[in-house]
């Protein structure tokens, strides 16, 4: 698949070349790798403050995993990547003090 994008002789070298850095959270990559993976956002998210920094808040996720019906909370400071996914999956945020 590569060989249609990049010459042969570019494609190796091409895989080799360290990742870039991103701007993104690691805790939002792995919420968008789980939905990757068939987890679903249940609605709403839960916008809390963090306990231990006071004035700063936390988006609280819950995932469910709809084969096995299992459940598991991500919690994640905000951040444009969250907030765009927000916006674009519509989903309804409960804020609370």
């Amino acid at each position: 698949m590569l060989t249609n994008v990049f010459p042969v002789s570019d494609s190796w070298e091409f895989l080799q070349q360290p990742m870039p850095p991103t701007l993104t959270h690691a805790g939002c990559l792995r919420l968008l790798a789980a939905l990757d993976l068939g987890w679903q956002i249940e609605a709403p998210v839960y916008l809390r403050p963090r306990g231990d920094k006071a004035g700063e808040r936390v988006y609280h996720f819950i995932l469910r995993q709809p084969s096995t019906s299992a459940l598991r909370l991500m919690t994640l400071p905000p951040s444009p990547t969250l907030e765009k996914l927000i916006r674009a999956e519509k989903l309804q945020v409960v804020a609370s003090n």
